[in-house]
């Protein structure tokens, strides 16, 4: 596959593209809730897939490696037929057990197919300490058969319950994931890479009974943030990857301004002669079911766009990520929660270019926050982010961006990763410890609960959005039942009280409600939910009258 594209050509106009929208008026009421936990999952399937259930999850999101399934993954000569399909099946054991237990509990289980890739399945030109094993130029076609043995496995023609939601490389944006992102000092190569791998996972589902409609295919999981310039180049030095919009508009052949390549650049990036030559050799690029995001805004509420500041943090420079919203402006070439305007626009550009009018769902197929205790690097500067923030700001945060995605129509689900704290690292936006122990981010997120206005001017009415997650395993679980929610009010002396009672929407995957409650004094709120003899408190709010 060409990969002589220049840096200049993708990044040539970046003025006045991606200015943020407001959200739709129109509520994304039928957001799937996304749970994903490689590890808690092989540890015990039916453990934790049946706690993910009871606490309301609708989609279970399970990053299979390509490598970890593959014969002979070590060797550097390929085994014979290797382009079968055949030859991963055996090895595909504990990946049945998974989803034979996701059957039994009654949870949708999707399938996240990612690199590393066996060695033999890798391409060459690829060094430097950045570039992980499995990750430089896999084959399209190998690539292709292994994407067909999981389709043929996982299609519900024999005794394996079908899997029917799909999602194609992770992070191809960023060195771990994909490699080369460069070569040299002016040229991509990540995104002619990746569109390979699209079509060749697209060719292997499509090709083995799965579509559109009765399944969800995705491509994308981008990460939301990248570098550019003379640090981002050279085989050490991209390990921040590519920005996400740039990356896209690369994977269209297009400029970010939306205009196609054409003449001796397409030709050298295999673009094709034309618009429509190309669109009939890149189905999934225009007939996806939608594209995946993991719009982190790690250690900033999910309304602060941010930029590449590099700040110095007791002394050390890192390259950080600062609040935009503080004299400066965000990076227009991001796909964090606060700029996923940014993606929608340049999606729509790109689609518009091939003479589409397509507007893709946008998945948020990974996002959480890290907290401290238990992690480390607790956030120090205002302008820090990728820190870790309190419990309980963590948990603002997070019912505050389910809520910001709920009112906007593009986004189709929120994601959880992951459902434990690891044990080491700084990646701790579980909302369970290591030892099982809730967090606050646990409450908030099976009641979550947001209120657009905190402060009121004199005594009035107050809006609270919110949902119930576990009631909606407990109607289907309890015959009959029909769950309500509490909104409760606690002034500074006095218990608890019940302001309203509110059904739970069954048709929401999330049980979301908008309501209204009066208060007439400065307190607290909270959501309660009661069913077969437990009690569920959610995230506590103070209101303040004044």
């Amino acid at each position: 596959m060409p990969l002589r594209k220049r840096l200049s050509i993708a990044c040539l106009i970046v003025a006045a593209l991606c200015a943020l929208a407001a959200p739709s008026a129109f509520a994304s009421t039928g957001q799937v809730t996304i749970i994903q936990d490689n590890n808690a999952i092989n540890h015990n399937p039916v453990a934790a897939l049946t706690r993910m259930k009871l606490m309301g999850a609708t989609l279970v999101k399970y990053a299979v490696y390509w490598k970890y399934l593959s014969p002979d993954q070590n060797a550097t000569r390929a085994p014979a037929a290797a382009t079968n399909p055949n030859i991963y099946k055996p090895y595909f054991g504990q990946l049945i057990a998974i989803d034979e237990a996701a059957h039994a509990v009654g949870i949708r289980l999707g399938f996240m197919v990612t690199s590393p890739a066996p060695r033999w399945a890798e391409g060459g030109g690829c060094s430097g300490a950045a570039i992980p094993n499995g990750t430089c130029r896999p084959s399209d076609a190998d690539f292709q058969a292994f994407m067909a043995a999981l389709g043929q496995t996982f299609g519900g023609s024999g005794s394996v319950p079908a899997v029917r939601w799909w999602s194609i490389w992770n992070e191809p944006n960023y060195i771990p994931n994909l490699a080369p992102q460069t070569i040299g000092k002016a040229i991509y190569a990540a995104p002619d890479l990746y569109r390979g791998l699209v079509n060749a996972g697209w060719k292997g589902l499509t090709g083995s009974g799965h579509r559109p409609g009765p399944d969800t295919i995705l491509w994308g999981d981008l990460a939301p943030r990248g570098i550019a310039g003379a640090n981002n180049f050279g085989p050490a030095n991209n390990a921040q990857g590519y920005k996400p919009v740039a990356f896209l508009a690369d994977l269209y052949c297009e400029t970010v301004a939306g205009r196609r390549f054409s003449g001796r650049l397409a030709a050298e990036n295999g673009c094709g002669k034309n618009a429509g030559a190309f669109k009939a050799a890149n189905p999934a690029l225009f007939d996806a079911s939608g594209v995946a995001d993991h719009p982190y805004s790690q250690g900033v509420t999910p309304v602060q766009r941010t930029y590449d500041c590099r700040l110095r943090i007791l002394g050390h420079p890192q390259n950080l990520f600062c609040d935009a919203t503080r004299g400066h402006r965000a990076d227009p070439l991001w796909t964090d929660l606060a700029s996923i305007s940014n993606l929608t626009g340049e999606l729509d550009r790109a689609v518009h270019a091939y003479g589409s009018n397509r507007r893709f769902p946008i998945w948020n197929t990974e996002f959480g926050y890290w907290t401290n205790p238990p992690g480390a690097n607790p956030c120090r500067h205002p302008n820090q982010t990728y820190c870790a923030l309190s419990q309980a700001t963590a948990a603002y945060y997070l019912n505050w961006a389910e809520y910001v995605s709920y009112r906007n129509p593009r986004i189709q689900s929120l994601s959880q990763y992951q459902l434990y704290d690891p044990r080491v690292g700084d990646w701790r936006d579980g909302l369970l410890t290591p030892t099982g122990a809730p967090k606050a981010t646990f409450f908030a997120w099976e009641l979550p609960m947001f209120l657009p206005r905190t402060t009121l001017p004199r005594a009035g009415n107050v809006t609270v959005w919110g949902g119930d997650r576990p009631a909606l395993a407990d109607a289907i679980r309890l015959r009959g039942f029909r769950p309500t929610v509490a909104i409760q009010f606690k002034a500074a002396r006095g218990g608890w009280r019940t302001l309203k009672t509110v059904p739970v929407n069954l048709r929401s995957a999330g049980g979301y409600f908008t309501t209204s409650v009066h208060l007439g004094s400065s307190g607290s709120v909270r959501l309660s939910y009661t069913a077969a003899g437990r009690t569920l408190t959610g995230r506590i709010q103070a209101v303040t009258v004044r």
